[in-house]
């Protein structure tokens, strides 16, 4: 995940501080939790471009994971 830099590159080390970064997460985690709905044995990594931004997946994934486990009891 990144911004799309003036060469048509993604770049992940940016900061665009644009206000979606949670709904950006949020979305992403919907998707994956959607993937794993049709293939349950499959693993999914994702690491960021910093050790800060790798936690804060960490972080998103296991609240959305909390929530997902809420509503399927």
């Amino acid at each position: 995940m990144g911004d799309i830099d003036e060469s048509g590159d993604i770049d992940v080390f940016s900061k665009s501080n644009n206000g979606d970064m949670e709904a950006v997460l949020v979305t992403f985690i919907n998707i994956i939790t959607h993937f794993f709905k049709h293939y349950p044995d499959a693993k999914v990594y994702v690491k960021g471009s910093t050790p800060a931004r790798t936690r804060l997946y960490q972080i998103a994934a296991e609240q959305e994971l909390k929530n997902f486990e809420e509503t399927q009891e």
